[in-house]
């Protein structure tokens, strides 16, 4: 009875480790650019569909000038911006989720 346990937990730990790489694999695709311009492009209808104002970026502050290079400071469009916070969001839910599931133990 015992060992049948153990299969079962065993069966749903593969069950977990596939289901996590497809959903990685799934995650990962929405880094490339196309997958981006859709995703955009949806966010924009729906907005204009209800009325809302077009997306900004924040006022840019300027850090101190002891701290500052003197470089040009970045100009970023709305949609540049938000690709970058959209990227970073979904490394960090990748890194979270491989990390959890690449132990010796799994």
């Amino acid at each position: 009875m015992l060992s049948k346990t153990l299969q079962s937990a065993a069966m749903t730990v593969v069950a977990a480790s596939n289901a996590t790489r497809k959903t990685c694999s799934r995650l990962d695709h929405y880094r490339r650019d196309d997958e981006w311009l859709t995703l955009w492009q949806r966010c924009q209808d729906e907005a204009s569909t209800l009325d809302l104002d077009d997306p900004v970026v924040a006022r840019l502050r300027r850090p101190p000038r002891r701290f500052d290079d003197s470089g040009p400071a970045a100009n970023l469009t709305p949609e540049h911006h938000f690709k970058v916070m959209f990227i970073e969001f979904l490394d960090n839910i990748l890194q979270t989720i491989q990390r959890r599931f690449d132990q010796p133990s799994v």
